[in-house]
């Protein structure tokens, strides 16, 4: 894929990840991955040191909640510096 295409992608990619965030869905996934973090670190608090399974469960649990919200951030935050490279490139044509 040459760079124009990628960038336009990336830059589509980005609009929809910005919309879905916005959405009635997006927006409820979002509060599920906040309780999800919520309830992961309570229990990590309330595992005892030496329960290896509790302290990864939860531990996995909260890096599942941020990770979503992560990639979500990471499609918008990658969409708009594709979509102002784009800008630039046809600013300079």
């Amino acid at each position: 894929m040459d760079e124009e295409r990628h960038g336009l992608r990336m830059a589509k990619i980005g609009v929809e990840a910005e919309a879905f965030h916005r959405t009635l869905f997006g927006k409820y996934l979002i509060e599920r991955a906040d309780e999800l973090i919520e309830a992961q670190t309570v229990r990590l608090i309330q595992c005892r040191i030496d329960d290896k399974a509790c302290n990864i469960e939860a531990r996995n649990g909260i890096q599942l909640g941020a990770l979503f919200k992560q990639w979500l951030q990471d499609a918008i935050e990658e969409g708009q510096a594709a979509h102002m490279q784009l800008k630039q490139e046809d600013a300079l044509s």
